[in-house]
């Protein structure tokens, strides 16, 4: 069994992406399509921000808030989260309500209602540990429904003055699933702790299959690609949190749709702003720069859906092993100390002399050259070179995304390391074996 702990829900994400893209996992079928298979896997979150802050994973903390609305208020309606996911209506069975739905099988699928019965056992007996919430059915069994719960039971426990949180999944997308679990169980486990007078503990994720259909493969490298645990939790720590109390208050205006109706501060700013990038379908440059958790990956969310091409970094994707050697050498760019980078790349620099002595005479043609003014010039302008050929990794379709501008802005940091003077960074293409020739010590 996997088991991810002492991280922050963002690092955590990135490093369960990272073990799915970077290992060679056993391919299953599915009725979706084939996937990786991680097997079994445990995550320990402890507090923490769920607002997924990863460049090019696209997520909508839009949907997300009224989600977590939608399911602690016991609702069960396709309506309310076609309005963010249109074609949600595939997994209904009747074409109105999901048979599956988290909230309304904690409050009322079952006769009763589990979560209320759930805070008055941990009120009468503090030390309990029969707290058990039910979320699949004996029915469910063999059951013929395009929506049968991937979530089967919650427990709770009061833990050294915390409430403790385990939820048992017996199938998780790590893609599509996972991020929006953390969130909705969290704002859960913050209702319930709230009713009890006492903060949150450990929430634990046991997921008896968590997997990545192949589909996503190609994005979530990427993201693996751009992103570094250390800034993910330097960047959370630089914001304000979620208003939870905020919204747990505003849970009904908020699955309801009815924004107007909304009373936390936080979340007024948060929909008037997205309806804003809804409607205009742009960066619309007049918001305010975000300052806390939700409207940062609001932001984030808005500009890559405004990507070159739409949806460039959330849609089905087909992986391409011819882009592998160039996610593996971004990977290390990211992954690695900047004076490191400055130390290795700088050798590959002088392997790269004679490719940048080619192309200046293609640019330059026939009878012009670039003479420099010593040796140590000569190696500064391969340098650069060489970061231009890095960026060329990027498929060029992603050149101009939030992708292209976070690698963009490591090579500038890179330069600036290593003395180079600021400058534009261009896009130069080089074949694979190009690339093992000059990068191959990184790629093993």
């Amino acid at each position: 069994m996997i088991v991810v702990r002492g991280l922050s829900p963002n690092a955590a994400y990135l490093r369960l992406l990272t073990l799915a893209t970077q290992n060679d996992w056993p391919v299953e079928q599915s009725r979706i399509g084939p996937c990786r298979d991680l097997g079994a896997v445990t995550v320990e979150l402890d507090g923490g921000e769920r607002s997924i802050l990863l460049a090019g994973r696209g997520w909508n903390p839009a949907f997300a808030l009224v989600e977590a609305a939608w399911v602690i208020t016991g609702r069960n309606d396709v309506k309310t989260l076609a309005e963010f996911i249109g074609n949600f209506g595939r997994y209904s069975d009747d074409g109105h309500t999901l048979q599956g739905a988290y909230g309304h099988r904690l409050r009322h699928f079952f006769g009763r209602d589990q979560i209320e019965a759930a805070i008055g056992e941990l009120i009468t007996h503090p030390s309990s540990r029969r707290v058990v919430l039910t979320l699949y059915a004996p029915s469910d069994l063999g059951l013929d429904s395009k929506d049968i719960p991937c979530n089967t039971q919650v427990t709770l426990r009061r833990v050294e003055g915390r409430l403790e949180m385990s939820i048992f999944n017996r199938s998780n997308d790590l893609w599509l699933g996972v991020p929006y679990n953390w969130f909705v169980f969290h704002v859960l486990q913050h209702m319930i702790a709230g009713r009890l007078g006492i903060p949150c503990g450990v929430q634990r994720h046991v997921s008896s299959c968590l997997h990545l259909y192949d589909a996503h493969v190609a994005a979530a490298s990427r993201v693996v690609a751009c992103n570094h645990e250390a800034e993910l939790d330097r960047e959370g720590m630089e914001l304000a949190s979620l208003d939870v109390g905020g919204l747990l208050s505003n849970a009904t205006a908020l699955a309801d749709l009815s924004f107007d109706l909304l009373t936390s501060p936080q979340l007024v700013d948060f929909f008037d702003r997205f309806r804003s990038y809804r409607s205009t379908k742009s960066d619309d440059s007049a918001q305010s720069e975000a300052r806390d958790v939700l409207t940062k990956s609001l932001d984030r969310w808005n500009t890559e859906r405004n990507s070159t091409r739409l949806n460039a970094m959330t849609e089905t994707l087909t992986y391409n092993p011819e882009t592998e050697v160039g996610l593996k050498i971004q990977r290390w760019v990211f992954g690695t100390p900047v004076d490191a980078v400055v130390e290795r790349l700088s050798a590959v620099a002088k392997k790269a002399l004679p490719m940048l002595r080619e192309a200046l005479h293609a640019e330059l043609g026939a009878g012009l050259r670039v003479e420099f003014a010593d040796a140590a010039s000569e190696q500064r302008a391969s340098l650069h070179f060489v970061l231009e050929i890095i960026l060329g990794t990027l498929d060029p379709e992603l050149v101009r995304t939030i992708m292209g501008e976070r690698l963009r802005e490591r090579l500038e940091i890179v330069a600036t390391a290593a003395g180079l003077e600021p400058a534009k960074f261009r896009v130069r293409e080089a074949r694979d074996d190009q690339l093992f020739d000059l990068f191959g010590a990184l790629l093993t």
